[in-house]
């Protein structure tokens, strides 16, 4: 099985938690952006898998692929914008793609599959594009591994 989806927009990675003193007790939380784009990566699955069961995916192996697409920056020079548009060049900025999968992980956890746990295989991608979104791609490997 496997299940794909768009998520539109700038991506937005996890960030550490952020700490402040409410009342005489220190409070742990997470920037709104965070916790708004989770919101978002989840809606996004729901609508496109308005069905799906995270059950589905019990005691499974996944895989899951994630590319994050970045805009172009519009100061750069031509001969950046068409490398970038053609994939010649890759964004090496932030967010680390690790913080990017961390994020969309965490959405989906209990959402489109029973815990992040079972993820054995990761890709993760930065790319250029005129569209800034996140294509994720969710896949039970239980059996592709167990045949090999």
């Amino acid at each position: 099985m496997e299940l794909k989806f768009v998520v539109p927009g700038k991506v937005q990675a996890k960030q550490s938690a952020k700490f402040c003193n409410m009342g005489g007790f220190i409070k742990a939380y997470q920037p709104a952006v965070v916790v708004n784009y989770a919101n978002w990566v989840k809606q996004c699955f729901m609508t496109a898998y308005p069905e799906h069961r995270a059950e589905i995916f019990k005691g499974s192996m996944l895989s899951i692929k994630t590319i994050a697409y970045f805009e172009i920056p519009k100061s750069k020079p031509l001969k950046f914008i068409y490398g970038a548009q053609n994939g010649y060049l890759r964004p090496i900025v932030k967010p680390d793609t690790d913080n990017i999968s961390k994020n969309i992980k965490d959405a989906l956890n209990k959402i489109a599959f029973p815990d992040d746990s079972q993820i054995v295989e990761e890709i993760i991608e930065k790319r250029y594009s005129d569209n800034p979104r996140a294509e994720i791609i969710i896949k039970d490997i239980s059996l592709n591994l167990l045949i090999q």
